[in-house]
């Protein structure tokens, strides 16, 4: 594979000392897709209050032709909209802002059709900041680029972003709790299968983002597990309702009254939450099928025993 090192020079004047900063450039193998990726998607970071640290991005041009990509910062934050992850602030400060403690190694780079770069961005904590998050987006678009396919020369802009959540070390408020927690979809009195998928909200009031994991466990009448589904940690932003679907694949035969509890750790002095859904499973189609073929085969066994008389040899 092939690499290049660009080195951005930024300094001014005889007594104001000079930063390289070096974007990695990379030949990847990957196969065109028309688009472009970023990754990490998501980085956790602790600092101290004056503390600076190097975050690192790839981007990977994954377009058939050269792409000039510009880098930018936007503040994010929580929602009370459980369907909504983050919201992303645009040219507004955010309540817990990090925008003004990012440095880009570069705002703009080229990348050639399979390439890859690693961009260098600063944090850098000042000595007064508070103890609590700090919330941002790493933005990366590309230049627009015209649209033959639809013979309207519509001009198209790509952005995707890396998100950044950094907190900052001393005495911080961690307040969460779940609140809520059901199947997915309708749910029939009587069901015909397990349940394929739940959903629980979790509310985050503190000051700092918590990541809540755990499991959900299912139990027959007799109190007997039948199944334990594992919740990945996950991040829930300050003053926000996090939404969460957790999916269950589950073929197994079922028949009665279930009952699924939620063990959720709020990433938090190993406090877990409880709540509890029960639901019945009676396949009446399966049931329906066996009662039919056991009326058919009675019905064949009195036909029989009434048209036929069997006499005994001797």
């Amino acid at each position: 594979m092939g690499k290049r090192i660009l080195f951005f020079l930024i300094g001014a004047f005889v007594f104001t000392p000079f930063f390289s900063y070096a974007i990695e450039i990379t030949q990847t193998n990957v196969e065109p897709r028309g688009d472009f990726v970023i990754m990490p998607g998501r980085e956790e970071v602790v600092l101290d209050p004056g503390q600076e640290t190097t975050h690192y991005i790839r981007v990977t041009n994954r377009f058939d032709s050269s792409l000039t990509f510009r880098v930018e910062f936007e503040d994010i934050a929580g929602t009370r909209d459980p369907r909504r992850t983050v919201e992303l602030m645009g040219n507004v400060l955010g309540p817990y802002s990090i925008r003004e403690f990012l440095t880009p190694s570069v705002e703009e780079f080229t990348l050639g059709p399979g390439e890859r770069a690693i961009l260098p961005i600063t944090i850098s904590i000042p000595e007064d900041a508070a103890p609590g998050g700090l919330y941002g987006a790493i933005i990366v678009s590309n230049r627009p680029t015209t649209d033959l396919t639809t013979g309207t020369g519509a001009r198209l802009v790509s952005r995707l972003a890396s998100l950044l959540l950094v907190r900052v070390t001393g005495e911080v408020e961690e307040v969460g709790q779940l609140v809520d927690f059901k199947i997915s979809g309708p749910t029939p009195f009587v069901r015909q299968l397990h349940p394929d998928r739940f959903e629980f909200q979790f509310e985050n009031e503190g000051s700092v983002h918590l990541a809540p994991y755990g499991f959900i466990s299912v139990e027959n009448i007799l109190g007997r597990a039948i199944a334990y589904i594992p919740i990945d940690a996950y991040f829930s932003l300050p003053k926000s309702l996090r939404y969460k679907e957790i999916v269950w694949d589950s073929s197994d035969f079922a028949l009665g009254r279930y009952t699924a509890t939620i063990n959720l750790n709020r990433g938090y002095g190993d406090v877990v939450d409880q709540m509890s859904v029960s639901y019945w499973v009676i396949p009446w189609r399966i049931i329906l099928i066996v009662v039919l073929v056991a009326l058919i085969l009675s019905l064949l066994l009195y036909y029989i025993s009434t048209r036929f008389e069997i006499k005994k040899k001797g």
